[in-house]
């Protein structure tokens, strides 16, 4: 009752990124062919395009209950071609891992994903740890959902309007949407993991994305913002890595992004419109901090 709920509210809240950051990728024209890059991608574009809904709402005082789980309704069942697709692909994508059980990849892959799992288990609490989240990062997000519009000190695009999802959709007294608000900034946690993965494993090769994807989130820093003082710095870092990893796309294209961009709808310039669109998220989280 504790922990189920809590992980079936965070898959599909990563489920609405993906639709509806897909939907804005094949607008942008940008169809990435490998699977990873793709998740990846679309997931990070859709918090950047749910904070701009989300500041919108606010802007018009209609942040309220009833708008929330109409939007939670509305992306998917607007998105339903892109919806089909993840679906489709969480039941069939597969892949093969060459390796022995025994090998060093095997092990530092179960580590990072215990480590992940055990942060996880260590949030489930309905009450924030420290000064910082008790008087800004858990409690703006639920006094902006308790007045149910704009307040000053969330005038910019920032990583807190998705935080305030839980207090949104449960009640900003609700035990339940407090906890589910503090498991959306682990997210971004899970959200930094996954991007230093993919940027090693793209441009150090296989093995490589495991041994960095670890070696970040262990560090001590890292890893009191993933299970008690539940900040944003995550996605912050989540929002510059993403900016440098589509410059290096656009820049230097590993051999099937150079391949895919000789066919007319991939051209590489196109990587450097994700760029700014998560370089100005950053900086305006950043800002902030």
């Amino acid at each position: 009752t504790r922990v189920l709920t809590q992980v079936a509210f965070i898959i599909l809240f990563l489920f609405e990124l993906l639709v509806l950051g897909r939907a804005l990728l094949l607008f942008l024209g940008i169809r990435p062919r490998s699977l990873l890059l793709e998740s990846l991608l679309s997931t990070a574009l859709g918090a950047c395009a749910l904070v701009a809904i989300l500041w919108c709402l606010a802007v018009f005082r209609i942040l309220t209950a009833p708008a929330g789980w109409f939007l939670a309704f509305l992306i998917p069942i607007a998105g339903i071609r892109h919806s089909r697709f993840w679906l489709q692909r969480g039941f069939t994508a597969s892949w093969t891992v060459e390796r022995p059980w025994w090998s060093a990849t095997v092990l530092l892959t179960w580590l990072l994903l215990s480590y992940l799992a055990l942060n996880f288990l260590s949030v489930l609490r309905p009450f924030p740890i420290g000064w910082d989240d008790l008087g800004s990062y858990l409690n703006r997000p639920r006094l902006m959902v308790s007045y149910g519009h704009f307040i000053f000190s969330m005038a910019q695009f920032q990583w807190e309007y998705i935080t305030a999802l839980g207090f949104l959709l449960f009640g900003y007294n609700s035990p339940f949407g407090a906890t589910a608000s503090l498991l959306i900034n682990w997210t971004a946690g899970l959200l930094a993991v996954w991007v230093v993965y993919t940027f090693s494993r793209t441009f150090l090769g296989k093995g490589s994305g495991v041994l960095a994807a670890l070696l970040y989130y262990t560090l001590p820093l890292v890893g009191h913002f993933s299970y008690a003082d539940m900040k944003v710095d995550n996605a912050v870092f989540t929002m510059s890595s993403l900016t440098l990893f589509t410059l290096f796309l656009s820049l230097f294209p590993p051999a099937e992004e150079a391949e895919e961009a000789q066919e007319e709808y991939m051209p590489p310039q196109r990587w450097l419109i994700l760029a700014g669109l998560f370089g100005m998220t950053a900086a305006t989280q950043a800002n902030v901090r």
